[in-house]
């Protein structure tokens, strides 16, 4: 999970009313294989409503497909992608009461109305999506049109940004660079050129250079300008290399 996804969705839940919210990554949603990469979450008021919730959801998460809402909201995805669908527009009171997960998730929550919105994450190598839930408990109420165009101008507006400006969960971390490539790093950080980081590590200058080239693959980076410009959009700091 990322800062800014735990930011996102408090400010949402903020804005729409909703008592508990999500927002993460997954892959795989189109193609019906649906893999969750990260979550954050807003809202509980009790530990044993979390828990029981994440209870039903690792079902989820094993039988995706025995869960109508799943079905439902991929149909609506793959005609209009990032579409933002509110409990009512989907299923009737009648039909979601029938529904796996109003059952099993909502009904032990009291809640009774909910928001769903995904969007695909442009640019991404794969089936990546940016996925938000919003949850509206002890309130009759569903989400209406202002709330859930709150929602799709928000995932607009930053799905483009995921994998640039905002850290995507598969980023490359600086802790699975090796120790020496990471000491490398910090030096090219900190300015230092070839010569500096070789007389500093006490390397020669053809070692240091095939740290170097470890690090920019690493990062998918061809320079030290591209290198210094994708730290600088994580807000990451020196300090940050383990």
């Amino acid at each position: 999970m990322t800062c800014w996804q735990q930011h996102l969705i408090e400010v949402l839940a903020g804005l729409t009313g909703g008592s508990i919210g999500f927002v993460g990554e997954m892959e795989g949603f189109r193609s019906k294989r649906p893999k969750h990469l990260s979550q954050a979450e807003w809202g509980w008021s009790c530990e044993s409503d979390r828990a029981g919730y994440f209870a039903g959801f690792a079902d989820y998460v094993r039988n995706p497909e025995s869960y109508e809402t799943e079905r439902v909201c991929r149909r609506w995805f793959l005609v209009e992608d990032g579409i933002s669908l509110s409990r009512t527009q989907l299923f009737d009171d009648r039909r979601w009461e029938a529904t796996k997960e109003f059952q099993d998730i909502f009904r032990p929550l009291g809640a009774r109305n909910a928001l769903w919105c995904n969007r695909s994450i442009p640019g991404a190598a794969g089936d990546f999506s940016l996925g938000i839930h919003l949850m509206r408990a002890g309130r009759p109420r569903d989400f209406n049109a202002r709330e859930r165009a709150v929602v799709y101008e928000t995932q607009a507006a930053l799905a483009p940004l995921v994998g640039g400006p905002l850290a995507q969960v598969c980023d490359p971390s600086p802790a699975a660079l090796p120790p020496q490539a990471r000491r490398v790093l910090q030096c090219l950080l900190e300015g230092d050129g070839d010569k500096q980081i070789a007389a500093r590590m006490k390397l020669s200058r053809y070692t240091v250079n095939q740290y170097m080239k470890v690090v920019f693959r690493h990062f998918r980076v061809r320079s030290r300008a591209e290198l210094m410009a994708r730290w600088i959009r994580r807000g990451w700091s020196v300090r940050s290399i383990p």
